[in-house]
């Protein structure tokens, strides 16, 4: 009867099982915090970090996209003389309004030919047909966004971070590797 009331209820008469755990936490973020960049390593990595850091020029872009270039000159001279973009885009060279506005553009998004023009035009200018794979293109700059670098006392902080973060990662694979060994040899 006893050996059948213990089997029933075993687990109010066994001691739970115990284990003897030693942690070792490795926190880059703990260690990146006794780390600090040398200022021409700082410099250097915001020469590298320069083209992402930087907004470059963009332009919003209005076209007119034609097949026939007598078409294209003709549109040209109208809007040359002072007539609307839009007006002209859509009653003479029949081109929805829709496909006119390409867009908020950097000087990459668009084909070479093409850049080169866009980016070389005034704000509001209009530019002289030219002739692409696509058809007869006449654009129109009708606004210009600047473009900005921001200077190295700007982002030094953030970049001081950056890197003592990656350091402190680096040097924490470097300890790991040694506890690792250590632990190995019987530490």
């Amino acid at each position: 009867v006893l050996a059948e009331f213990h089997k029933k209820n075993a687990a109010a008469y066994t001691a739970p099982s115990y284990r003897d755990v030693t942690v070792v936490h490795l926190d880059p973020a703990v260690l990146a915090k006794e780390i600090r960049p040398a200022e021409k390593q700082l410099r250097g990595e915001y020469e590298s970090r320069l083209a992402a850091l930087s907004n470059p020029e963009r332009r919003q872009i209005q076209q007119i996209l034609v097949h026939d270039e007598a078409l294209a000159r003709k549109v040209h001279r109208l809007l040359t003389e002072g007539r609307s973009f839009t007006d002209t885009a859509t009653q003479v060279a029949k081109v929805k309004v829709s496909n006119l506005d390409l867009g908020n553009l950097r000087k990459t998004e668009l084909p070479a030919k093409l850049s080169e023009i866009a980016f070389g035009m005034e704000q509001g200018a209009v530019g002289a047909p030219v002739k692409t794979a696509l058809g007869w293109h006449i654009l129109h700059v009708v606004k210009i966004q600047a473009g900005s670098t921001p200077s190295f006392e700007k982002v030094r902080k953030r970049i001081a971070h950056d890197l003592s973060r990656e350091q402190a990662v680096d040097a924490l694979i470097e300890i790991a590797n040694k506890f690792e060994d250590s632990l190995a040899g019987g530490t």
